[in-house]
């Protein structure tokens, strides 16, 4: 039997989490503000004044996924998003950024 044992889902996600850390910090980073589901939703992080982001907007907000996402389970970023009144995460605060629609 393929799960046999309780613990092979943690094993893995010790094994693919590294993995999707370093995905989101590389893809927007070289693509100016999309991942993969941002591209395909028509989303593009981008600066509040709009312009595009760099090296620092990205590495603020790959530092707030820690608190938006792994150490909070989530919480963090949904609590942040009610109470933002631009819909930010902690993240998007730091790196002083939004996430919009993609010009057409």
């Amino acid at each position: 039997m393929a799960y046999d044992r309780l613990f092979d889902g943690v094993g893995e996600l010790f094994e693919f989490t590294p993995i999707w850390v370093v995905y989101s910090f590389v893809f927007e980073w070289f693509t100016s503000g999309y991942s993969v589901g941002k591209w395909l939703m028509g989303l593009q992080v981008v600066k509040i004044n709009g312009n595009s982001i760099g090296f620092r907007e990205v590495f603020l907000r790959w530092c707030g996924n820690w608190f938006d996402f792994y150490l909070s389970g989530g919480l963090g970023a949904i609590i942040a998003v009610l109470v933002s009144p631009q819909q930010q995460r902690m993240g998007d605060y730091w790196a002083e950024t939004v996430i919009r629609k993609k010009k057409t």
